[in-house]
């Protein structure tokens, strides 16, 4: 449903693109400058388990694979239930090399991924889905992944009323969680066995992954380990400093709510993490 506009080169230029939630619908809003450049715009799939499938078949069709059927039906924890009462008969066809652990952080932390972040957490349910799925046929991998997740949390020491865990990527509106929350999963991982390979997961200021155009020329650069968030309203960074007369800081920084424009929200929060890397140690 296309509702953009050609105007002419000396008005404004600004394109929105979205879809339906449930039907394959693009909808297409806002104007273009005649003559100018395309504008790419990227959405996500509506039903990504179905498009697989189909996607699937399609490969296998073009290698000369017959597929008489390609079922995806019932409920994702249903679907689960059937695959690991069946897993032991079945026979791999293929398989797919993962990343390494170390890989999957740096990928999820470092570059912001959601994909990986959300595969992480969707790994940690998987891995004890049989035993759960036994036990409780009606928990899902997410459900059993969420659950999991909290016991590791509690086992460094992390307030329990102080998070809520909806997602691995941090999209769904539905996480909520408190700066010290972060500061203390911070303060946990800083000596724990795995921290270096944690900390080198994180982005470095003006160097890797999110924050390579972030404290560019500034007493920051290359001393701050950290992560970055955002969403409409939401800017985040959270983190180890190193500030140059000071010991290493383990700090959380959230805005919500915020009717600033991103650049603005990020800016504010760069502005506080210049503050904090002047403090000096009392003589």
């Amino acid at each position: 449903i296309n509702h953009s506009m050609t105007v002419s080169p000396a008005e404004t230029e600004w394109i929105r693109v979205g879809r339906d939630f449930s039907d394959p619908i693009l909808y297409i809003d806002g104007q273009l400058r005649a003559g100018s450049r395309r504008d790419v715009s990227a959405v996500a799939i509506s039903d990504p388990t179905a498009y697989f499938a189909q996607q699937f078949q399609d490969v296998l069709l073009h290698a000369g694979i017959t597929v008489n059927e390609v079922l995806l039906a019932g409920p994702l924890d249903e679907v689960e239930e059937v695959l690991f009462a069946e897993s032991s008969q079945g026979q791999a066809i293929a398989t797919l090399p993962s990343l390494s652990m170390t890989e999957w952080l740096q990928w999820a932390n470092q570059d912001s991924h959601n994909l990986a972040a959300e595969s992480l957490l969707r790994q940690l349910g998987a891995s004890s889905a049989t035993t759960d799925l036994t036990e409780n046929p009606t928990e899902s991998t997410l459900s059993t992944a969420i659950h999991q997740l909290g016991l590791s949390l509690d086992r460094l020491g992390i307030t329990p009323d102080s998070y809520r865990v909806a997602d691995g990527s941090g999209l769904s509106r539905r996480n909520l969680v408190t700066p010290m929350a972060f500061v203390e999963v911070l303060q946990a991982m800083a000596v724990h066995p795995w921290a270096d390979d944690y900390r080198e997961s994180l982005a470095i200021a003006a160097t890797t992954g999110t924050l390579t155009y972030r404290f560019r020329d500034t007493v920051v650069a290359g001393k701050l380990y950290g992560k970055s968030g955002g969403l409409t309203g939401v800017a985040s960074l959270s983190g180890y400093l190193y500030p140059p007369h000071y010991s290493p800081l383990a700090f959380s920084i959230i805005l919500n709510h915020s009717t600033q424009p991103g650049r603005v929200n990020r800016q504010a929060i760069d502005d506080i993490v210049l503050q904090l890397a002047q403090l000096q140690e009392c003589l």
